[in-house]
């Protein structure tokens, strides 16, 4: 069988993994039409499988954003402490000397050291937040598809059941009209 382009990964342009699995789903139809119901349910096994793992996956790669925010804001927490405590080392600088000594001017220029980088790191933060509240955005969107997806696995399984069940009372059916 030849390779269908549709199928092939291609890292600069991924599709969402249900485009996968619907063309996985569409060539298991092609060269297994008289698939047995046991080769069936595996092959639905594996389709959720691999919507489990991408949904595993997803909250994991959340929960490492959120992690990283954290980290941030305890980061930041830990500057700012560190400008307070700048600034009244300054005040009491001042207070001690009229004139700008050297200590002074030095408290100076690493209280507007760690001002830039509270700048930075709470533009930092901001970004962070932002990619962490798109992917969350876009986590959750994937996820619900996924769960609808399973569950729709589900019912198209249990639907397929019925209806062996339903071939089977009425081959039983006609066996017991054959037989009376």
């Amino acid at each position: 069988m030849a390779t269908d382009e549709s199928i092939v990964f291609k890292a600069e342009s991924p599709q969402p993994i249900d485009h996968y699995l619907k063309l996985l789903t569409e060539h298991f139809e092609k060269i297994a039409p008289n698939a047995t119901q046991e080769q069936m349910d595996l092959f639905i096994q594996l389709k959720n499988s691999v919507i489990s793992s991408n949904i595993h996956s997803t909250r994991k790669t959340q929960r490492a954003a959120e992690q990283q925010v954290a980290q941030l804001s305890e980061y930041v927490d830990s500057v700012s402490h560190q400008l307070e405590a700048l600034k009244k080392l300054q005040t009491q600088e001042g207070k001690q000397s009229a004139s700008h000594s050297g200590k002074a001017v030095d408290y100076q220029k690493v209280f507007k050291e760690k001002q830039a980088e509270l700048r930075s790191l709470e533009a930092q933060i901001r970004e962070v937040k932002e990619k962490r509240k798109q992917l969350n955005e876009k986590n959750n969107t994937t996820i619900y598809w996924h769960e609808v997806s399973l569950k729709q696995s589900e019912q198209d399984h249990h639907a397929a059941i019925a209806e062996l069940h339903m071939k089977i009372r009425n081959l039983q059916f006609e066996l017991e009209k054959l037989s009376d």
